[in-house]
């Protein structure tokens, strides 16, 4: 698995009075995340008024590949005061201001590339079975079918083969198929089967998972939890 993660953050100075100079994210590590290592920041040297750009973190990921995470983040920059009306500095200093930003969650979507499998069944029996990894869930923060796929894939970050993602209203089964690509190129396939019980509308899930690494198909199995 590859050992860094890149995190952008886009910038917009929407203060017409201020430029904003050496603007960057800094992040703060919280409980779960003692083994991150923060590698490289990469500021922005200026961002005027009505204009977005980008500023850049490098993460080192721990040696137990870990995977989730959350971060304290706050943005930090330099203000110059500026005139609106003649877009003259007002003076030669500069102060420090900070921002608090929300919290930085590392999911393991963050590690995975959707992607498009035409002939899913064929791929499936090509990846085999040697590193299979299958679970059965009770899905109890959604009510519909639908709703538990969009939630899904948003979860997990792999992409709907074949029109999977599309239930037919009126169903109480569905079948989701899904692929993509995680960190260090792993290729990822899986299978949901989707029941529905009309009576009290929970949904159960059947999870099968698999990957040409036995720890890829562990980790996106267990992002259901």
């Amino acid at each position: 698995l590859l050992s860094k993660d890149e995190f952008q953050f886009d910038c917009n100075n929407t203060l017409n009075d201020q430029l904003l100079e050496n603007v960057y994210v800094e992040l703060e590590q919280t409980p779960d995340t003692e083994g991150w290592l923060i590698l490289h920041t990469i500021p922005l040297e200026k961002l005027p008024f009505g204009i977005q750009s980008t500023t850049y973190v490098l993460l080192k990921i721990p040696s137990t590949n870990a995977v989730t995470g959350t971060f304290s983040a706050s943005l930090k920059f330099k203000v110059r005061d500026i005139d609106p009306a003649t877009g003259e500095f007002e003076g030669d200093e500069t102060y420090n201001d900070v921002f608090v930003l929300e919290e930085v969650e590392i999911t393991v979507a963050d590690h995975v590339q959707p992607m498009q499998r035409t002939n899913f069944a064929v791929s499936w029996e090509q990846i085999g079975d040697r590193n299979e990894n299958e679970d059965t869930y009770a899905l109890s923060t959604v009510h519909t079918l639908q709703d538990a796929v969009r939630e899904l894939i948003k979860c997990i970050g792999l992409g709907p083969c074949e029109r999977s993602d599309r239930v037919t209203e009126g169903k109480n089964a569905h079948l989701l198929l899904l692929a993509g690509v995680f960190r260090g190129g792993h290729e990822v396939l899986a299978k949901a089967r989707l029941a529905l019980d009309s009576v009290d509308k929970t949904v159960t899930m059947n999870f099968i998972v698999r990957s040409d690494d036995s720890t890829v198909s562990e980790i996106i199995g267990s992002a259901v939890d």
